[in-house]
C-alpha cells in the first residue's frame, strides 16, 4: 500500500511542478512522463487538471476583478 501511496503522491509532484511551470499542458506532460516509467494514477489524472484548472479560474477572476475595482 505504501508504493501505490508513493506513486501518487510522486505524480501529483509532478503535476504541482508542471503547474508552476506554466499551465495544465505542462502538468499533463510532467505526469506523463512519469506514468510511462511507472505506474499509471488514475486518481492523479482526475485530481491535477480538474483542481489546478478550478484554482486558476477562480484566483485570476479575482485578481481581474480587484484591479478593475482598484482602477
Amino acid at each position: 500500500m505504501e508504493d501505490f501511496i508513493g506513486e501518487i503522491l510522486a505524480i501529483l509532484s509532478a503535476g504541482s511542478c508542471g503547474f508552476g511551470m506554466g499551465a495544465t499542458p505542462n502538468a499533463m506532460a510532467n505526469m506523463q512522463v512519469l506514468t510511462s516509467k511507472f505506474a499509471p494514477s488514475v486518481k492523479a489524472y482526475i485530481l491535477v487538471p480538474i483542481v489546478g484548472s478550478m484554482f486558476a479560474d477562480f484566483i485570476n477572476s479575482l485578481t481581474i476583478t480587484f484591479f478593475i475595482n482598484f482602477i
